[in-house]
């Protein structure tokens, strides 16, 4: 009897294991915003820049908003030697009222997990009638662990 139990909890076991555990992970301390309302991402998902060189190069190419003098508005400038950037972005929306938030940044020994939310309007909000792209971007301690990107719901 205990044989056989052993042989059907094992598997169980072994798969419990494996499973990403998200209790496991604490809280990244250092988060700071990163204003993106600029920008005209029009693809959805999660992003990771580690080096300005990406990050410009981002920016310059979706960065919509002209200064009074008639330049780009520039990137808020990062000091990628001690943090990098996180983003998820929406993508295009045909109207206001769509929005994207990172909820929390938790890490291990070998990852980092971004947990993020998706928002729609409601079907009879009054909304702004023009293409909106959310983002939300924020700065933490840089780290060479992979990012995964959680939506939560």
């Amino acid at each position: 009897m205990g044989r056989k139990f052993l042989l059907l909890a094992l598997p169980a076991i072994f798969l419990l294991a494996g499973c990403a555990n998200t209790k496991s992970l604490k809280q990244v301390s250092e988060i700071t915003q990163i204003r993106c309302g600029a920008l005209q991402y029009p693809e959805s998902g999660g992003m990771v820049f580690r080096d300005a060189e990406s990050w410009q190069g981002f920016w310059q190419n979706y960065c919509k908003a002209i200064t009074g003098e008639g330049k780009q508005l520039e990137a808020p400038e990062i000091d990628f030697s001690s943090q990098m950037l996180i983003g998820v972005f929406s993508g295009s929306k045909p109207t206001g009222g769509y929005g994207i938030g990172i909820q929390r940044v938790l890490e291990d020994s070998k990852k980092i997990v971004v947990e993020y939310v998706e928002k729609s309007p409601p079907p009879d909000a009054i909304v702004t009638m023009a293409f909106t792209y959310p983002c939300h971007i924020v700065s933490i301690p840089r780290s060479d662990k992979n990012v995964e990107f959680k939506a939560e719901k």
